[in-house]
């Protein structure tokens, strides 16, 4: 049964002027509620401020229900949410659709709902990829939503230059500021920067609670936590407020300082569904799911292809469910401490008349399922449901492992040569949208990128149309033109291959703040820093200065280039002469193309305009086909300083862990015949090289890569993984 509820008719009067008949009838008009009724709002962007209110009124009126849903999103902050609602003909109704037994409603404010009754139950939990910061403190002064100091509770020793922090009350926004300055990674820091997000223990006593969140999940609890998004700070006195009637703060009551970053988010969602299926009930088993991801989720949090989650939870955790539903929100709504009342977990569970809250920043997930075990209906057929779920450790052990593309959706497309087919330019399409008495045309991403490698062309190409804007190809051409005549390029490959012994094993670091399967390298990327310790042993650098996948800027190329005198190869990916300008001008001296991005005319094109700019040109590639395009191309012999062959697949950005890739490449005769055409061009390796092994050891997959004919390797994961006297070693080792 639907029901829909305008802006203005829930209120503070609502709940505490009219009785629990009343509001329904109110509320809801003629529908009869049940014992244990599930509600599903749909609420439009507008209905924000009202929301409270109704989930209050629902835990009040209908008691004990539970309450979990989405807030409609729209395509631009000028748009308006449409909502639907379908629903059975109400005889006493004068409304009439020429005759129709049903009725159909289009609202543009509001909140649709749906009340779930009889046979349905549902187990509802939210993910949030929120992660714990710095130390676990207790409200020393405070009342109502607002926190004015807090005291460290445990014996935490949060070091600043060997001085350990002591208990003494400090302002939230004083600590918040040494974190950011002495605790925090780069990217946690940028966020807080951005969004400071503090969690209040949902256990105000602070007794039989742990403050590992992924801990308390996969045992098949709550969140220890909730997390809410601070409303205002007090610039004077440091003091910060948490949103007006989310939370009661109590003195001593526990609290910490969070940040969301993916890796966690990553290991939130699996500990969550480990969690779920170690305490659901086996007598019923889910038939159906749904899933409703905040706008900032999905691949802006996760990376890769579209699909992350809803292929881990159908892959890994309910396999048998034949479909997941849902759709991108600006908020869900659900249990307060992320976990169903309908669970019952250990006591950990809230309160089953406790109101759902609003989630800004999360996914509500809800397991379908029929409280009496009756078999589920398919399209068909009716299969009969087992007396009893397959264990998960059984079920999952027993699966072989994938490929790793398949975490993402469907594998995608490629030419008959085997390469990844790529469209250089996103499509974008366009609707109309009336805004009073005027029409506005709104432009839609309607194009899914098929591969990572497309998605990151894209996002590359828009980056790009944004520096024009901001510097005219003329300004900087002009520009590069005055740095030419003062800066003349090192020889980075003179350099990097002047060893006079052939059999020498070139290692060229690499500066990169992070990698798109691991997320940050290092806590504190510092390029100048990195630098100073690798200068006395490298003989040239790498800096990856692509800012979409990578992290990195052209200011990490400028300050290298005033911190060292080595030479530097930029890598990113280029597509236009544009970049090869604004590379030059920061003081490049070598640059990468990736041959998978670029068509044959373009890679003749760029190595031109890369060679009159004074740059050397590193091919990259990640086939014996991409080999074949470049011995088959008008490239001139002399334009090519080294060729460097990938362990990364282009379809989801992830690396051959075994390095049998480039081994395969180097072998084969692709290869042999571009080094007939290209006798001098030196080989250089790159992807976990320093990482991985064989036979138990690195050194002998260096080796093989050595037998191989391969001068060098470009490292950059395996040394921030190093001390500087392993980052040595490994030096010596190798060479």
């Amino acid at each position: 049964m639907t029901f829909h509820v305008e802006n203005d008719a829930v209120s503070e009067d609502t709940i505490t002027k009219l009785s629990p008949a009343e509001w329904r009838q109110k509320i809801l008009g003629s529908i009869t509620t049940t014992n244990n009724p599930t509600v599903f709002l749909l609420p439009s962007p507008a209905f924000h401020n009202n929301l409270d209110y109704l989930l209050r009124g629902l835990s009040y009126a209908i008691p004990p229900s539970q309450t979990f849903g989405a807030v409609a999103s729209t395509v631009s902050s000028l748009s308006r949410a449409r909502l639907f609602q379908y629903s059975k003909k109400n005889t006493n109704s004068s409304f009439d659709e020429g005759g129709s037994s049903s009725l159909k409603h289009t609202h543009g404010r509001g909140c649709v709902g749906v009340l779930f009754q009889g046979d349905a139950a549902f187990d509802v939990f939210i993910a949030r990829g929120a992660k714990p910061v710095g130390g676990v403190y207790r409200i020393a002064t405070g009342e109502g939503s607002i926190i004015r100091s807090l005291t460290l509770d445990e014996e935490m020793l949060l070091e600043k230059n060997g001085a350990a922090r002591t208990g003494k009350p400090r302002p939230p926004l004083a600590e918040a500021n040494y974190l950011l300055k002495n605790i925090l990674s780069d990217d946690e820091a940028t966020f807080m920067k951005s969004t400071l997000l503090i969690g209040v223990e949902n256990n105000k006593n602070g007794s039989n609670s742990t403050d590992n969140d992924l801990d308390s999940l996969s045992q098949g609890g709550g969140h220890a936590y909730a997390v809410y998004q601070v409303a205002n700070a007090g610039m004077k006195d440091g003091s910060v407020t948490l949103p007006l009637g989310s939370v009661d703060l109590q003195i001593g009551q526990r609290v910490r300082f969070f940040v969301r970053e993916a890796e966690f988010a990553k290991q939130e969602l699996h500990a969550l569904w480990s969690g779920y299926q170690q305490v659901r009930s086996t007598s019923a088993t889910p038939t159906g799911c749904f899933m409703f991801p905040s706008l900032d989720r999905g691949v802006k949090l996760f990376g890769g292809k579209p699909g992350y989650e809803s292929s881990i939870v159908s892959e890994n955790f309910i396999p048998n469910v034949q479909s997941i539903s849902g759709f991108f929100s600006n908020g869900v709504i659900g249990p307060l401490n992320g976990v169903s009342p309908a669970l019952e977990i250990s006591g950990v569970a809230s309160e089953i008349n406790k109101p759902a809250v609003l989630h800004g920043s999360a996914t509500c997930y809800a397991v379908i399922k029929s409280k009496s075990n009756r078999p589920r209906y398919l399209p068909g057929q009716i299969e009969e449901i087992i007396s009893q779920d397959p264990s998960p450790n059984t079920q999952n052990n027993n699966k072989s492992p994938k490929d790793l593309s398949l975490l993402y959706g469907e594998k995608a497309p490629r030419a008959p040569d085997g390469e990844l087919i790529l469209r250089r330019r996103e499509i974008h399409s366009g609707r109309s949208l009336t805004v009073s008495t005027v029409e506005w045309s709104v432009a839609e991403k309607k194009a899914v990128p098929t591969s990572a490698l497309e998605g990151w062309m894209w996002e590359k190409e828009t980056e790009v149309d944004r520096f024009r804007e901001r510097v005219p190809l003329a300004n900087l051409l002009s520009q590069v033109k005055q740095f030419m005549d003062v800066t003349k390029p090192r020889d980075w490959a003179g350099v990097t291959f002047s060893h006079s012994d052939k059999a020498f094993f070139t290692i060229i670091p690499e500066l990169k703040r992070s990698e798109p399967q691991q997320g940050a390298l290092r806590a504190r990327y510092k390029p100048a820093q990195l630098v100073e310790e690798l200068s006395d042993i490298a003989t040239s650098l790498s800096v990856n200065s692509d800012g979409l996948i990578f992290g990195g800027s052209l200011d990490d190329v400028s300050t290298v280039r005033l911190a060292t005198t080595l030479p530097i190869l930029v890598s990113d990916l280029i597509l236009y002469p544009y970049q090869l300008y604004q590379m030059r001008l920061a003081g490049a001296d070598a640059v990468v193309f990736v041959t998978a991005a670029l068509s044959t005319k373009d890679l003749v094109y760029l190595t031109k305009i890369s060679s009159s700019l004074g740059l050397q040109s590193v091919v990259s590639v990640t086939s014996e086909v991409q080999l074949d395009r470049i011995v088959e191309s008008n490239v001139n012999v002399s334009s090519i300083a080294s060729l460097v062959v990938s362990n990364r697949n282009w379809e989801d950005f992830s690396v051959d862990e075994s390095g049998e890739q480039a081994l395969r490449i180097l072998r084969s005769n692709s290869m042999a015949l571009l080094l007939k055409k290209f006798p001098g061009v030196r080989i250089l390796v790159e992807g976990r090289v320093g990482l991985i092994q064989k036979e138990g050891n690195t050194s002998e997959y260096v080796k093989a890569l050595k037998e191989s004919g391969v001068s060098g390797a470009i490292v950059s994961r395996a040394f921030a993984t190093m001390s500087k006297q392993k980052i040595g070693d490994f030096f010596s080792l190798n060479r």
